[in-house]
């Protein structure tokens, strides 16, 4: 996978850790249930955890530079 593809997917993965917490901002005050809650948590984790995934391999990219 080229750095070009690799910086796209790191910055898909902000952009919805972005997306998520403009939702919880928004939903701040507002009752809901803890279901939306718990799969904004889950889709967080994995956004997270695709993010430093990605960022690691950018690092060794350009560690071998």
């Amino acid at each position: 996978m080229s750095t070009d593809d690799l910086v796209k997917l790191r910055g898909i993965s902000k952009a919805s850790i972005t997306r998520i917490e403009t939702w919880i901002k928004t939903n701040d005050c507002n009752i809901l249930e803890v279901g939306q809650y718990i799969s904004r948590k889950n889709n967080l984790n994995d956004s997270f955890k695709k993010y430093n995934n990605v960022q690691e391999q950018l690092e060794l990219i350009d560690y071998d530079k």
